[in-house]
């Protein structure tokens, strides 16, 4: 028997498995194993901004439109725990004032005419589908009382607003303030597609719930329950939540662990067993989700490392069969408070240009640190890509460069991503192909410029990116 050298000194070492620094990837062989369409990814804002005014957002401000249109086509989600604090009322202009005719906690807010305009306004002249997620906690005799959501869709009716979903309460298996039950929530949904489908001039938009809290423990039961009441008879997309972990308890490190990572194949496992057992066809989104709910010390969200939970996430929802991510969120999230596009900004956008409906199934990696995954490439494609080429995206959570041979392929336009600046992990910017990519232009976001390159791709320590295949043409693609 002959044993390589370094076969030879992982023995000595007592390693029981050594990881290669090569890895091939067989693109020619790989079949389509799912579909998604181009609003896969979207973004959500959250309802803790009516409580202000939206204090901060300047939905008029050139650069905030030109970078949400930069995402398009794409949903907004306005919800999260304030949803179920909030309540509408055309005659107030002050927003703070509890209407009275709802039996409200003393820290609750009602936002009128003014705020709903300004969304709305903002919502159209973006170009983004709008998904807005009602107050459950308005009840009356134990069930949802839908007067409040009544005359938010006739006022909205009358202005022309469009919705494209409505949820209804948020993650309410955790309200400590009002708890309703997974049955009891099933019947306020049946409830609210009574109300949707008596007023036509809503145009019938998609009802999306539960919107529990994870896709684990006391929120995977939660919408069990829901399912086995007949919950999925009143919604048309199942939504989940998903963080891998609280901002506290954050940290650099566990934003490029392929354990923690892994924890969301896991969980998606479950969640599509239980939709096939109570709910068979129904879609399944995560409906809103980020690295980590909360704010970590030192905001680690806007940093670079928090860039491989998001492009692994996508890759892996995609494979498992989420049709729709959320994106907590779009200011403060993907865009600063000062309107400057964050990392995942980048990510985000680069993935909508480069990354097409049609998922392949690939091989897995013997490498734990280099994670990968394939599409075939939007088509029409913004930057000009022909029908048939094919895109993988890659990651390099090691601390050693790994070089990858992609079988199938010949000529390649790299667009490899690193850290912006002596920083690495905890850079605040993004380099593509060397160049720190900036937002110059309040009306102009810069075209991504790729690299030419052909053979094996060394990808760097903590490098990701995309890589297209030009002129593979493949048959599941065209």
């Amino acid at each position: 028997m002959h044993l390589s050298h370094l076969t030879l000194v992982a023995l000595i070492l007592g390693v029981d498995k050594v990881i290669p620094q090569t890895v091939t990837i067989d693109v020619h062989n790989a079949q389509v194993a799912q579909y998604i369409d181009a609003r896969f990814i979207g973004v959500t804002l959250d309802s803790y901004y009516f409580t202000t005014h939206f204090k901060g957002i300047n939905f008029s401000s050139q650069r905030l439109l030109t970078l949400a249109r930069g995402l398009t086509p794409c949903y907004l989600r306005l919800g999260g725990t304030d949803a179920d604090y909030v309540v509408f009322n055309k005659n107030s202009h002050v927003g703070r004032d509890v209407d009275k005719r709802f039996i409200l906690n003393s820290n609750k807010y009602t936002f009128g005419t003014s705020d709903w305009d300004r969304v709305n306004g903002f919502v159209r002249n973006a170009g983004l589908d709008f998904i807005f997620d009602l107050n459950l906690s308005l009840r009356k005799n134990g069930r949802w009382d839908p007067t409040n959501a009544k005359e938010l869709f006739q006022y909205s009716i009358q202005k022309g607003y469009k919705f494209a979903g409505i949820e209804l309460g948020n993650e309410m298996e955790y309200n400590k303030d009002t708890h309703v039950t997974a049955q009891q929530s099933a019947q306020d949904f049946a409830t609210l597609k009574q109300v949707i489908n008596s007023m036509p001039g809503l145009s019938h938009p998609k009802i999306y719930g539960p919107a529990v809290a994870g896709i684990f423990y006391r929120s995977f039961t939660y919408a069990e329950d829901f399912l086995k009441a007949g919950g999925a008879n009143h919604v048309d997309i199942l939504t989940y939540h998903h963080y891998y972990t609280s901002g506290p308890k954050a940290t650099v490190e566990m934003y490029h662990d392929h354990k923690v990572l892994d924890t969301l194949k896991k969980g998606l496992t479950s969640v599509m067993d239980a939709r096939n057992k109570y709910a068979p066809g129904k879609t399944v989104w995560l409906g809103e989700t980020s690295a980590a709910y909360s704010r970590a010390p030192g905001d680690l969200n806007r940093l670079y490392a928090a860039s491989f939970p998001w492009l692994d996430k996508l890759g892996v929802a995609a494979l498992y069969g989420v049709k729709g991510l959320m994106r907590q969120a779009l200011y403060a999230g993907l865009v600063d408070e000062h309107t400057n596009p964050r990392n995942d900004y980048w990510v985000t956008r680069m993935y909508k240009q480069l990354v097409g409906n049609r998922v392949l199934k690939l091989n897995g990696s013997p490498n734990v640190n280099l994670r990968f995954y394939s599409h075939c490439t939007t088509y029409p494609s913004p930057l000009g890509y022909a029908k048939g080429s094919v895109t993988v995206y890659l990651m390099n959570l090691g601390s050693s460069a790994i070089t990858v041979n992609i079988n199938g392929a010949a000529n390649q336009h790299l667009y490899m991503l690193s850290p912006g600046d002596n920083n690495g992990l905890r850079s605040a910017y993004i380099k593509l192909n060397g160049n720190v990519l900036r937002m110059t232009n309040d009306s102009y976001i810069p075209q991504f410029s790729h690299v030419q390159h052909r053979g094996s791709v060394r990808v760097e320590a903590h490098n990701m990116g995309f890589i297209v295949l030009t002129d593979i043409r493949k048959v599941e693609c065209l």
